[in-house]
């Protein structure tokens, strides 16, 4: 079996090392350890330990994954709707806030509205009172006054 090596023209970079991504294609096509340590002349041992630490690296990236993604829920933007305002022109704000922010809201259209419709008990089709809407990171909405939708 002939193992691609990787060039540095490859677009996709990661935290394996070229030879800690050779070993895993290979584990992961089936091949035993001794088996990649034939194709690629190394020894079983050395094999072992590339394993091990492209499993580390691994590890180690889905921690930062996962931290990172509790950062980025934590980040808000902030979108503050004057009483009066129509919920319909509330909605576009918030989505228009959103997308400055690069954030992706997980609601559609429909949801954005009735969210604020509900939250301000708006009354023929306009906020009661003004609104601060907190948007965060992972693109939920909360009430600034509550933080808990």
């Amino acid at each position: 079996m002939r193992v691609q090596k990787r060039h540095d023209s490859d677009k996709e970079r990661t935290l394996f090392s070229p030879r800690q991504a050779q070993v895993l294609l290979l584990k992961f096509s089936g091949k035993s350890q001794s088996d990649i340590a034939r194709i690629l002349g190394t020894s079983r041992a050395n094999v072992c330990v590339l394993e091990r630490r492209a499993f580390e690296k691994a590890e180690q990236a889905k921690n930062t994954l996962r931290v990172f993604s509790q950062f980025k829920r934590k980040s808000y933007a902030r979108v503050v709707i004057k009483a009066g305002t129509d919920v319909r022109a509330a909605s576009r704000k918030v989505f228009n806030t959103a997308d400055r922010h690069g954030i992706k809201i997980n609601l559609t259209s429909l949801g954005v509205f009735n969210f604020i419709e509900k939250s301000r008990n708006a009354k023929d089709g306009k906020l009661v009172k003004t609104t601060e809407v907190l948007i965060t990171g992972d693109g939920f909405l909360q009430e600034a006054d509550e933080r808990a939708h």
